[in-house]
């Protein structure tokens, strides 16, 4: 017996599908990317140095005195600020059991860093170099792009320093690990994923020793990775190809509208302007793997400001607060401004805008955002109903008695369905139709042109 088709899910299903899968999945796609570890002891590897053919031990904690004697055989200009690099073929170590106590590390700071697919067991630990920063010195580099490359281990070896802390970027996020105390003999264990942009910044007394390890994959099983868009993408995928497949519905909304972020992340309150790739954390990871599925089919994905209106009368008395500007003293005048606050109850009206990002800087204009007309919000319509707001406009001179109104702006996100042409309760003309097939066109166009590719 043949098992019938099953039939698509209404277009009410189809958004509420697609909240689900965004709330769902938009948290998961952080993970971490850098783990640091501050210790007050450690084991003192016996460090020993060939410089000019010759070994020497290189005592901890370093002296100014030994890091002045390494500079001129290593031809290192004073005035560049630039930190003493010694290539892991210099260093070796006189401790017997220190590289056993370097991989029990590794294999720990490896695991924290909660890869999927992680295996312990399955890395190689291999020296890179060591490296001394004195007074003034800075430097960034990216971790090097080997496909069996996974992490970094790095050692801030005990001497005494301040400043020099470290900054680990991936993607658009970012982490500052401090590495610097008031004792000589404290240390700290970084750890951070393959791909990582670090920054080092200035040191300002002291020296900072760094002793770096690669971890490599080994073995015949998958590299792991720090999050696995396997699953989110194929439901996505799914979900949009549904959406397609109902636009022509009666019910089927043509625009879908999600709030990217709650958090003031990208600037001022107004959000003046983001781009795919100022996204920060998992809204970049996120949002543009979003992007990429939406444009497969045609759908256009466009970044904005979101903007929430809250209109209604104060309950007077008791919300009215008068501030104090003036005093009796010196025969000034009492002046006094009435301020209140809008509580939820009071509230008569919410309304929505979108302001849509474009290329170079510049933004669409506001639109406003009907209850009524053919889209949905894959958030509730008085989300931010009895929240602080980030602006207040009053109608008129502020008596109690008066109406005011809350403004509050999120980061927005629009997908918009191809070939907009069927609007519910509008008879579109010929040219009509054009002009909107015409703004569809021209805010893809924006969007391919600020990003430059999908990802």
């Amino acid at each position: 017996m043949q098992t019938p088709a099953t039939a698509p899910p209404s277009s009410e299903n189809v958004t509420k599908l697609m909240k689900k899968l965004f709330e769902d999945n938009h948290p998961k796609f952080g993970g971490k990317y850098a783990v640091a570890s501050p210790s007050a002891t450690m084991i003192n590897p016996c460090l020993e140095l060939n410089i000019l053919d010759q070994w020497d031990v290189l005592g901890l904690p370093v002296s100014s005195t030994a890091i002045q004697a390494l500079k001129q055989p290593l031809s290192v200009d004073i005035s560049t600020k630039t930190p003493l690099e010694i290539d892991a073929a210099r260093v070796r170590f006189l401790y017997p059991k220190w590289n056993t106590a370097v991989t029990k590390t590794a294999k720990s700071m490896f695991t924290a860093l909660g890869l999927i697919g992680a295996n312990p067991d399955a890395i190689t630990v291999k020296l890179q170099g060591l490296y001394i920063c004195p007074v003034g010195s800075r430097f960034k580099y990216t971790t090097t792009d080997d496909v069996n490359l996974l992490a970094s281990l790095v050692y801030v070896l005990p001497t005494a320093h301040e400043g020099g802390s470290i900054t680990a970027r991936f993607g658009h996020e970012s982490t500052v690990m401090s590495t610097s105390s008031e004792s000589a003999y404290a240390t700290s264990i970084l750890c951070w994923c393959s791909n990582t942009i670090i920054e080092h910044d200035p040191i300002t007394s002291g020296a900072q020793v760094l002793l770096r390890y690669d971890l490599l994959h080994t073995g015949p099983s998958p590299a792991p990775v720090i999050f696995d868009s396997t699953p989110a993408a194929r439901d996505i995928a799914q979900a949009l190809e549904t959406w397609i497949k109902r636009r022509d519905e009666a019910e089927c909304p043509q625009e879908l509208y999600y709030i990217v972020s709650d958090e003031d992340t990208y600037g001022d309150t107004l959000i003046q302007f983001v781009t795919f790739q100022d996204l920060q954390g998992s809204d970049f990871v996120f949002i543009n793997l979003v992007r990429e599925l939406a444009l497969k089919v045609g759908i256009t994905v466009t970044l904005g400001q979101l903007k929430q209106t809250q209109h209604g009368t104060p309950y007077s008395p008791y919300q009215v607060k008068q501030d104090f500007y003036g005093s009796d003293e010196d025969d000034d005048v009492e002046r006094y401004e009435d301020t209140a606050e809008l509580r939820e109850g009071d509230v008569d009206e919410v309304m929505w805008y979108f302001i849509p990002f474009l290329s170079e800087g510049k933004r669409g204009k506001e639109e406003e955002l009907w209850e009524e007309s053919e889209f949905e919000f894959m958030f509730d319509y008085e989300y931010l109903k009895g929240t602080a707001p980030d602006d207040v406009e009053w109608d008129g001179w502020q008596r109690e008695d008066t109406s005011m109104t809350n403004l509050s702006y999120r980061l927005g996100l629009r997908l918009e369905l191809p070939n907009p042409l069927k609007r519910k309760g509008l008879d579109a003309t010929v040219e009509e139709a054009k002009i909107v097939e015409l703004e569809r066109k021209m805010r893809a166009f924006d969007e391919a042109a600020e990003g430059g590719s999908l990802l």
